[in-house]
């Protein structure tokens, strides 16, 4: 696994577009990020870990994306079954200031990673990037330097990226809302036309896509045998369509 430093980082074209997550190190979802702009003078900025996987939904190139509604022991149920078929590693997508991202190998990991003694009291949006067994290609840890942090010990943070990671962000309750979780990930062709710009990353051709999107379609097949109901185009797992009933909002609805 190469583990390489950045020097460099984006921005946010559209400052408006603020990111839905209250957590403080989780970086912005799929549709936080239009548009992408750099700015090679600003290091703090959360999106860096963003660029790097490329998370970004284009208008030409659709992606195999799942969208669903998930939460507490919904996520468990997941979680468990990747780490029983062993099919990938788990990693975190973006690192907590001043520590290496955690590559999670048991179910307790998560619980000490994001600090909740069970899942129904998960409050924070867990976000993952997925790497198929036997897909070949680069796993890259990349080292960020954070500016106006008075604790120089939590000055860096890391985060996790590849051409062919799968990523799984998997939300939680907030005031009485739950967002949609969803997982997705690059195709050949938009890795393709992007190796250009992020030449670091190294060759598209260097993945197996044919492991990527095995291995993505059945992560999905699974989500959606767990889901008990529907909602528009998005599945609704187990605790999910419980906290529904409780009288709470799915959104978007």
């Amino acid at each position: 696994m190469d583990r390489q430093g950045s020097s460099w980082t984006d921005m946010i074209q559209n400052k408006q577009n603020k990111p839905r997550h209250d957590n403080h190190y989780q970086p912005p979802c799929f549709d936080d990020l239009p548009q992408l702009q750099p700015q090679p003078c600003d290091r703090r900025a959360p999106s860096l870990v963003v660029v790097h996987a490329l998370i970004v939904r284009p208008t030409s190139q659709p992606m195999p994306n799942c969208d669903f509604y998930s939460t507490g022991s919904d996520h468990a149920a997941i979680l468990t079954h990747l780490l029983a078929e062993g099919d990938c590693e788990i990693y975190e997508l973006s690192s907590r200031p001043g520590l290496e991202t955690v590559q999670f190998t048991s179910i307790s990991d998560f619980l000490t990673c994001y600090s909740f003694d069970a899942w129904d009291d998960l409050r924070v949006t867990i976000h993952l990037q997925l790497y198929p067994r036997g897909a070949r290609g680069r796993v890259i840890q990349r080292r960020t330097e954070l500016r106006n942090v008075s604790d120089p010990t939590k000055a860096f943070r890391f985060s996790t990226s590849g051409w062919g990671l799968i990523q799984l962000y998997m939300e939680a309750p907030r005031h009485g809302r739950l967002e949609a979780s969803h997982t997705n990930h690059n195709s050949e062709k938009r890795a393709t036309t992007w190796s250009d710009t992020y030449q670091d990353m190294g060759a598209p051709d260097e993945w197996d896509w044919a492991v990527v999107t095995s291995f993505s379609r059945r992560l999905n097949s699974f989500i959606r045998k767990l889901s008990v109901a529907k909602m528009g185009p998005r599945v609704i797992l187990p605790a999910a369509e419980r906290f529904k009933q409780s009288g709470n909002q799915l959104w978007p609805s």
